[in-house]
This record gives structure tokens, C-alpha cells and sequence, in this order.
């Protein structure tokens, strides 16, 4: 199954000269937790998630509005490509500990999200037909990948 069959195609987005006010209201407007941030040309520089928003306005005891999304944004976020297999992007979540991957195109345009959620909603646990090639347990561990604490993953990288 490819990233195209379970991604969300309508996502909004916003720019890095964006305050971090806007970026909210995206995420309150779509009931989501992440919001991409595009260029002019619509290529995806990087993210943003609440809990970004929350950790930058309590450290930087400022109101949302006064800051822009570019004092914030990280590194290049790992993304997927519609054309991806979901076990790729799968693979690409619990790598880089990640619900939601942005999905572009070859020339880095965004043009989707998926999210765990997706792929969740479209694996059967009743033994009826679901998601071809995508288990409960796929996703589970996924999910207990993500989910692991910090302190508990540098133990299971040492060992």
C-alpha cells in the first residue's frame, strides 16, 4: 500500500515570517498537532508542533504573536513521498520518533501529511481486510518506539 492511498491531502501550512499566534490557529482550525512550513514556492523548510509553541513562548516569556516561526524552526524534518510504501514511512516514524511525517513531492513541494492516525484508522483488528501489508502490531511497535522516554532509549541504544 502506498502513502498516497492513507495521507491527508488538504493540509495548511504557514511561513517562516509567520508568527507563532498563526501557526496556532492552524493547528486549532485543523485539529492537529503539527503544522508544515513552506517557502514561497511551496517546499517544505520544516514544522511545528504545539508542544513547540508551548516550550518557545514559556522559555522565551513572550506572547505567540511577537514570535516568528523562524526562531523556532529545527532541522529538516523527515518526510515521505506519496509513492513511498506505508511500511517505509512506517519505518521512517519510529526512526525519527515521529506520529507525523509531511509528504512531498521530488522537487520537496508539500503536498500531504500522513499521520499515525491515518494509518491507524485504516488497520483492522476484527480479522477483516484492512490496510494490505499493515498488522496491529506494525503499528504497535511503532507506537511503543515513539513512545519511549528519552532515558530509555539511550539505554537501549548502549546496549
Amino acid at each position: 500500500m502506498k502513502v498516497r492511498e492513507l495521507m491527508s491531502w488538504e493540509v495548511r501550512a504557514c511561513h517562516a515570517e509567520s508568527d507563532l499566534g498563526t501557526a496556532a490557529l492552524i493547528l486549532w482550525d485543523q485539529d492537529c498537532g503539527i503544522v508544515p512550513i513552506v517557502d514561497r514556492g511551496n517546499r517544505l523548510i520544516g514544522v511545528v508542533t504545539d508542544r513547540d509553541i508551548c516550550i518557545a513562548t514559556a522559555t522565551k516569556n513572550r506572547a505567540p504573536s511577537t514570535i516568528r516561526v523562524r526562531e523556532i524552526l529545527g532541522k529538516s524534518p523527515r518526510t515521505c513521498r506519496p509513492e513511498d510504501e506505508i511500511r517505509a514511512a512506517l519505518e521512517t516514524m519510529a526512526d525519527a520518533r515521529v506520529r507525523r511525517l509531511p509528504v512531498v513531492d521530488q522537487g520537496g513541494e508539500l503536498c500531504g501529511m500522513l499521520s499515525l492516525n491515518d494509518v491507524i484508522r485504516h488497520t483492522r483488528t476484527d480479522g477483516a481486510r484492512g490496510a494490505p501489508g499493515i498488522s496491529p502490531a506494525d503499528v504497535l511497535r511503532v507506537l511503543q518506539v515513539i513512545s519511549r522516554h528519552r532515558a530509555e532509549s539511550a539505554l537501549v541504544g548502549a546496549s
